[in-house]
């Protein structure tokens, strides 16, 4: 089989037809339903066709629109195409799956979005998301189609991903041996699939949200300081060590620790920055809207970083393009490139716990440097693009002693902050992103921009 797209992309805009940073997103059934699911089939068989392939790797996370999106899904594909389902599993792991089979894989899921979005999230055979000529290649094809009928079923082979995955990590850290006492939230999420994992570990586990449930009655499937209050208290009352928790489909991480929640942007940077200590390759990937701390974390250690788009592919291809080892996005995306191109939270976490010297050492480190305030908002449009000209037209005007940077949205940088608006990748929003190192600086930085968006929103 040729594997497909072997080349390192051009990065591209996000204003495209389907695609947005993070796969094919959408309410259900308004934009993602049984007939729209059942043409992604058949595009899908027809890519496989073309590059030599004979099958596919599917999961799900535990969304309650997966079944019927799987079945039309499925009912599209050519019924000489074999589907190697994994059921429900992290999408780290069916991303894997796609590496170790050679083949296209498909998750389907609305990752931290809200329980009424779905969705469909691609990777070729290298295990790496499609990005680029693997979108526009599929969009064309999409376009082509008019009208899908219901095939017969193609043959079917179930295999349990969860077994290959977790083996796969035991190898790579073969020195595993875990005493520490966690509380395991898993967000109702493919996560739910991890408890026993842990536990084989030698971890003492305190389950939360264990339950797969695509309604996500336990909180949102998106892990923060504001959603995670009730394993925050957990944690506390139950004196464990950690606090480890999931997103909707388990390829994000957000930590907690005795003293409570560590900041997303802290622990990413205190990620990086232990790596650059032990690793000997020493690049560390991160998007535009990364904050000044991992800068500051990653020089401290000898790292050098690189900034590309928002988005956890575009962040694969920089770490590819730099060849470098170690990448973080964060939003709670940690990726060890030696295990897996894309985030991998659970491998990544514990060769961070294995690299540790005490449970203390990831607090202690990061008060040794400046504090940096993240604030974040979003204001809901209806034209993300004709929205983002203005505000950009805006922006130069206003701030002209700043640094500007448009990769992605635009960027304006002065000496100890910054402010990044930009649309979302995923959903009809113009999200905002302010840091300082005076947090009354951050928030009016943030109050400004949100102020500045809806003014100038189409």
């Amino acid at each position: 089989m040729t594997l497909f797209l072997y080349h390192l992309p051009e990065i591209k805009g996000v204003f495209m037809s389907m695609f947005g940073s993070a796969g094919i997103r959408g309410l259900v059934p308004e934009e993602i339903n049984e007939k729209f699911a059942r043409k992604i089939g058949s595009v899908t068989s027809k890519l496989v066709e073309k590059y030599g392939g004979e099958s596919i790797c599917l999961a799900t996370d535990t969304r309650l629109s997966n079944n019927m999106l799987k079945r039309a899904f499925i009912s599209g594909l050519d019924t000489n195409i074999n589907v190697k389902d994994f059921g429900i599993v992290p999408t780290p792991c069916l991303a894997l799956m796609s590496k170790k089979f050679r083949s296209f894989g498909v998750m389907i899921t609305a990752s931290h979005n809200p329980p009424d979005y779905n969705g469909f999230k691609f990777f070729n055979p290298r295990g790496i998301a499609f990005y680029s000529d693997e979108e526009d290649e599929f969009e064309k094809i999409f376009e082509s189609i008019k009208i899908i009928e219901a095939k017969e079923k193609p043959e079917i082979e179930k295999i349990n991903g969860i077994e290959i995955f977790t083996k796969e990590i035991k190898n790579m850290l073969p020195k595993l041996d875990m005493d520490y006492k966690i509380v395991l939230d898993m967000a109702n999420g493919a996560a739910t699939r991890l408890s026993e994992f842990y536990k084989e570990l030698g971890f003492d586990v305190l389950e939360m949200n264990e339950t797969p449930d695509g309604s996500f009655p336990g909180r949102s499937p998106e892990p923060t300081e504001s959603t995670l209050q009730k394993t925050i208290e957990t944690v506390k009352k139950n004196n464990a060590d950690f606090g480890i928790a999931y997103d909707g489909d388990g390829d994000r991480i957000a930590l907690i620790d005795k003293e409570g929640f560590v900041p997303l942007n802290e622990f990413c940077a205190f990620f990086a920055w232990k790596r650059c200590k032990v690793l000997n390759n020493k690049k560390v990937s991160t998007n535009i809207d990364a904050s000044k701390i991992i800068d500051v974390m990653v020089a401290d250690a000898g790292g050098q970083l690189f900034k590309t788009r928002v988005g956890d592919v575009s962040i694969t291809y920089e770490m590819l393009r730099q060849d470098g080892q170690t990448a973080v996005e964060q939003c709670g995306h940690l990726f060890s490139r030696e295990f897996l191109p894309g985030p991998g939270p659970t491998y990544s976490l514990l060769w961070l716990f294995s690299n540790m010297f005490k449970t203390s050492e990831i607090r202690e480190t990061i008060e040794k440097f400046p504090k940096f305030y993240l604030k974040k908002g979003k204001v809901e449009v209806k034209n993300k693009k004709e929205s983002m000209a203005k505000i950009i037209a805006t922006l130069k005007n206003k701030y002209k002693g700043a640094t500007i940077n448009e990769i992605d949205g635009i960027r304006l940088d002065w000496k100890d902050s910054f402010m990044l608006i930009r649309p979302s990748g995923t959903e009809h929003l113009i999200r905002i992103t302010c840091e300082s190192m005076d947090e009354k600086k951050a928030n009016k930085l943030l109050t400004d921009g949100i102020r500045l968006v809806k003014n100038n929103k189409v």
